[in-house]
């Protein structure tokens, strides 16, 4: 906030999918099935909340419980990034993203709650898998909080 107590806007980075051709590439998250009669709503209102450089994309999803027994997989939509996206930061080292997070926040928060929080709910939602990215990211991100 500045002097005249307007909020400054310093967007920060989030998860995006990006498609890649690396068939070993796996996303973990959750899924959410939509009733039928809220699906055409839940839908508008995704496609307008992702319509800034986002495109859907159908794909399989293959559940897995905490013990990694796979489940039966279904059709699912999500959105994946494009460079197209004027706020698409695009790859970078770590040491990079890490002092840009500690520096961003925007209208939902900071950008190191973000990185805490995701880092937090993937190691509840998939207890079983190491995400280095991730978790070296966390590091990086505390350790300039910290210092």
């Amino acid at each position: 906030i500045n002097q005249k107590n307007q909020w400054l806007f310093q967007p920060g980075r989030v998860v995006t999918l990006i498609p890649t051709n690396d068939t070993e590439a796996k996303v973990w998250g959750v899924a959410y099935r939509i009733s039928s009669e809220n699906e055409e709503s839940v839908l508008r209102h995704l496609d307008h909340r992702e319509k800034g450089g986002y495109e859907q994309v159908n794909l399989k999803f293959y559940p897995v419980d905490k013990l990694r027994s796979v489940m039966n997989s279904f059709d699912c939509i999500t959105y994946f990034a494009s460079e197209r996206n004027q706020y698409f930061a695009g790859e970078a080292d770590i040491n990079t993203i890490a002092r840009q997070v500690v520096q961003c926040s925007g209208i939902s928060g900071t950008n190191k709650e973000y990185v805490y929080k995701l880092a937090e709910s993937m190691r509840n939602i998939a207890p079983i898998v190491e995400d280095s990215h991730l978790f070296a990211l966390e590091a990086a991100v505390r350790n300039l909080d910290n210092s």
